[in-house]
Formats: structure tokens, C-alpha cells, sequence
């Protein structure tokens, strides 16, 4: 299961398409619902090791449905993208157990920008830190840094992580980290994608172009 739900509905769909995808919304929301109360049941009547598991799964789960509820909002004409990027990816790094020494940074312009490009910088956030946190902030700990700028007339999205780093394949075939639908949502709006990783870490550049006027910016 991707943590990055693909159901947010754009004004920019037909009425139709937008129909189905609210429909497609509502459907997924109570199989999390009809999941998440079969887990309750099944956490009631197990203990030790089993216990562990099925609470952990719960867990997640819970983070899904937060995170599909934030998702799943209509696009506005405006959005503040700095906040919302941080909202998404604190439900993402919610999970993490403590004990596991892992730390999560923000480092994020805010701004009023149009919500269309905001929603799909959220989209792309949500997938390469859900990823990072699935492969990088191991039992072990590790760290992980996010940062948002606005450039000029860009967005300038960066993650970055201490992890073990991805296959050479994966990174340059954009199978790692979410990258079939991260290179698709960064090509859909004419922005840029850069991934450098190794045995020290994974960086991630994502630029989106900007449009229409930028209002409130704080850096």
C-alpha cells in the first residue's frame, strides 16, 4: 500500500471524472474503516509477539486514514503549501517508534501559491518521505530532512536521508523511492527530478514551476 493515496479530486476535472473520483474516495475511506475495526477485533484476542504486530499494523493504518483524509480534499484555487507539506509528512513520521533514535527536520517556505501545483508538491512529498521512512529509518535510527523553498518562480522540494541508499538501478531507473509516481507527477506539471544516493544517503530534488502570483511568502 502506497502511503501517498492518489485520490485527491481537482477542480480541473470533468464532472464525471470528478464524480468517480469522489465516489473512489468514499470507498476507500470506509475499507480503511471496515480494516481498521477488524484489527481492534483481532488485537483483543491475541497476545505476546502476534500482540505486537497487529497493533503496529493498526498503527499505520490509522496513519493511512489521516493521511487519505488530508489527500482527498478538493483542490483549492490557493493553498498554503508550506503547512500543508508539513502536515502530510508529520502523519508520515507519526509511526515511528521511540527508542529507534530517529529524528525528522523541517526547514519550509510558506506561501499562498496556486493549489494545483501545491497538491501535486504535497503528492510528491508524501511518497518520497513515506518511502524514506519505510527504507531508510531503520530499527537502528537515522535521520531525515525536509526542506521546501520558493525560488524565483519554482518550488524547490529537497529530502534527504542517512540511510543505506538505493540499488544504482533503482536509482537511475526511478523504481526507488516512489519514483514511477513521483517522475510522473513532477513530468505532468514540467518540473525537474534529480536523485542522488549512495551508501551514506539519498538526496532528493523536486522542482515545480509556479503559477500565478505568490502571496504571503515567509521564509
Amino acid at each position: 500500500m502506497n502511503s501517498a493515496s492518489g485520490c485527491a479530486i481537482d477542480r480541473g476535472a470533468s464532472g464525471e471524472d470528478a464524480l468517480l473520483l469522489r465516489e473512489f474516495s468514499h470507498r476507500t475511506a470506509n475499507e480503511i474503516a471496515a480494516v481498521s475495526a477488524a484489527l481492534h477485533l483481532a488485537a483483543r484476542s491475541v497476545s505476546g509477539p502476534a500482540r505486537g504486530f497487529v497493533d503496529d499494523a493498526a498503527g499505520r493504518l490509522r496513519e493511512f486514514g489521516r493521511l487519505h483524509k488530508i489527500l482527498a480534499k478538493p483542490v483549492p484555487a490557493r493553498s498554503e503549501v508550506g503547512a500543508d507539506l508539513v502536515a502530510v509528512c508529520r502523519t508520515l513520521t507519526a509511526g515511528l517508534k521511540e527508542g529507534t533514535n530517529c529524528e525528522v527536520f523541517f526547514d519550509v517556505d510558506d506561501a499562498w501559491v496556486d493549489g494545483r501545483t501545491a497538491r501535486r508538491l504535497v503528492l510528491i512529498g508524501a511518497e518520497i518521505v513515506s518511502n524514506a521512512v519505510r527504507h531508510a529509518l531503520g530499527e537502528g535510527g537515522g535521520r531525515l530532512a525536509v526542506s521546501l523553498a520558493i525560488d524565483g518562480g519554482d518550488l524547490v522540494l529537497e529530502v534527504n536521508d542517512d540511510g543505506p541508499g538505493m540499488r544504482p538501478v533503482a536509482a537511475t531507473s526511478g523504481t526507488g523511492y516512489g519514483g514511477a509516481i513521483v517522475k510522473q507527477l513532477v513530468e505532468v506539471a514540467g518540473g525537474g527530478l534529480e536523485v542522488d544516493s549512495g551508501p551514506g544517503g539519498t538526496a532528493v530534488r523536486v522542482v515545480l514551476p509556479l503559477h500565478g502570483e505568490v502571496r504571503g511568502h515567509v521564509r
